[in-house]
C-alpha cells in the first residue's frame, strides 16, 4: 500500500508546480499603459500618480508604490509623498539618455520600449520609525525590484 501513496503525493507535487506557473498575479499601472507579474507578497500594491518634470521641461508620468498590507502597518507608509515605501515607475517618452543622471533621466532603466521608456526610482527614506515595519517594507521593495522587470505593454 505504499506505493499509490508515494504515486498520490507525486502527483500533488507536479499539480501544485503547473497551477504555480499558470496563476499569476499582474498587477496594471493603466496610468503607464503597462503591467508587471508579482509574487504574492506584492499582489496588494497599492499606488498613487502624478507627474514629474525633468530639466529642459520634459514631463513623465510616474507612480508611487506601497502595498495594503504596509499602509496598515503605519500610515505613513501610503504610497505618496517623496518616499513610497517601494519607489516609483515612471514613462518618459523618447529613448532613455546614454549618459543618464538625475537631471535628464526619470530614474534606472527597466525597459527600452518603442516611442518611450520605463525607469525606476528607489525610495529615498522609511516611511515608518518602527524597525519590523522598516523590515518588511525593505523586503517588498527587493522583492518589487525584481518583478518590475518583468514589465510589459498592457495587451490591447
Amino acid at each position: 500500500s505504499s506505493q499509490p501513496q508515494q504515486k498520490s503525493e507525486g502527483q500533488t507535487a507536479t499539480d501544485a508546480k503547473s497551477a504555480e506557473k499558470t496563476t499569476k498575479n499582474i498587477i496594471k499601472f493603466k496610468e503607464l499603459g503597462v503591467q508587471i507579474t508579482v509574487p504574492d507578497t506584492l499582489k496588494d500594491i497599492v499606488y498613487s500618480t502624478r507627474d514629474g518634470e525633468l530639466d529642459g521641461g520634459k514631463t513623465f508620468k510616474m507612480v508611487d508604490v506601497s502595498t495594503s498590507s504596509l499602509v496598515a502597518l503605519d500610515s505613513g507608509c501610503k504610497p505618496t509623498g517623496s518616499a513610497p515605501p517601494l519607489g516609483g515607475l515612471s514613462k518618459t517618452t523618447g529613448t532613455y539618455p546614454t549618459n543618464a543622471d538625475n537631471i535628464n533621466s526619470s530614474g534606472s532603466l527597466i525597459k527600452q520600449f518603442k516611442t518611450y521608456y520605463i525607469a525606476y526610482g528607489s525610495r529615498q527614506a522609511y516611511c515608518s520609525d518602527t524597525k519590523s515595519v522598516q523590515d518588511k517594507a525593505e523586503t517588498l521593495r527587493k522583492a518589487f525590484e525584481e518583478a518590475i522587470k518583468t514589465v510589459e505593454e498592457i495587451p490591447a
